[in-house]
């Protein structure tokens, strides 16, 4: 009776008592594996479902490179269980991309970071002695241009709705925290990198809906709900991370073998992949795409620059 009872309950999933038929449970999904193996098991187990490379995965990255548009009008049309799940694929490949450049500026002995003061180009680099007394002369020029750009912005600060003593105070404040960013950039660049690194994936995280919007605007008479214009959206972001991943990854090799011809092909491919993705998901012709796809550009970079000023600024005040 004992075994019966057992045999009985063995055969039930522990987490919503439906009778199994298999290693997952038809009603609720949990895996039926037991938790009696080794640590690394279990570890393997928790990433398998981010990272494991099955035919799913291939699926979807082929598609996601070579067929511009095709996962979201695959998803529109609920075919999704073959797929990589929009979002999934979203945080695996930023989270990829993003790694692979804060492990290039922790390792690589090249990893330039430019940024602008009121003009004001000033280089920022973690390369070795030798190839940094080369280039003293023009940094210590650039930098004295930045200390000129940062009065300019100090002498010319007038806010709307503050007094002269609130812009003065503001003023002041602005100058010493940009002194202090120029003071970083010469001491330690690769910290101010790791702070750029940090800022970027949550302004570019917060601006997929905002572009999603913008979407629905410019094809207001698709008849589409909001949703499906962010799902293109998120798979057009996931396509350039893992582009830009790869064209990071090849610039190795192309240094070694002397051509840049892969990374070429890349940079133009990305740009014209956006442009396919909008003329297969809207249907529209060649030349309302494209200026659609120039105007969809230029405000996408307009966000991104002023949402990337203001939150580095809101980075320096605190530094």
């Amino acid at each position: 009776m004992n075994e019966e009872t057992n045999d009985s309950a063995a055969a039930d999933c522990p987490n919503c008592q439906t009778p199994l038929a298999g290693q997952y449970c038809y009603h609720c999904g949990q895996n039926q594996r037991g938790m009696d193996r080794f640590f690394w098991s279990l570890v393997s187990e928790a990433f398998e479902n981010i990272f494991s490379f099955d035919s799913r995965t291939a699926r979807t990255l082929f598609a996601l490179f070579f067929r511009p548009g095709f996962l979201a009008t695959e998803y529109v049309a609920g075919r999704r269980a073959r797929y990589i799940q929009p979002l999934r694929l979203y945080l695996i490949a930023s989270i990829l991309f993003f790694l692979f450049l804060s492990a290039q500026n922790l390792f690589s002995a090249q990893f330039p970071v430019s940024f602008i003061i009121d003009g004001a180009g000033v280089e920022a680099s973690t390369q070795d002695s030798e190839q940094q007394t080369e280039q003293d002369a023009e940094k210590d020029a650039a930098y004295v241009e930045a200390d000129s750009g940062i009065d300019d912005i100090h002498a010319n600060l007038q806010l709307p709705g503050l007094s002269a003593e609130q812009n003065t105070k503001l003023g002041n404040r602005l100058e010493a925290q940009a002194r202090k960013a120029v003071e970083l950039a010469k001491e330690d660049p690769g910290e101010l990198i790791s702070m750029l690194l940090d800022i970027a994936p949550p302004v570019l995280f917060v601006l997929l809906p905002i572009f999603a919007l913008i979407l629905k605007l410019a094809y207001l008479g698709s008849a589409r709900y909001y949703t499906q214009h962010l799902i293109l959206a998120v798979h057009n972001h996931s396509f350039i991370f893992l582009a830009l991943l790869l064209e990071g990854l090849l610039a190795p090799v192309e240094q070694s073998i002397g051509t840049e011809i892969p990374s070429t092909v890349l940079s133009i491919w990305i740009p014209i992949y956006m442009y396919m993705s909008l003329l297969r998901v809207y249907g529209q012709g060649y030349f309302i795409t494209m200026m659609k796809f120039m105007g969809l550009g230029f405000i996408y970079i307009t966000l991104f620059s002023s949402t990337f000023l203001l939150s580095l600024l809101a980075g320096v005040m605190t530094l």
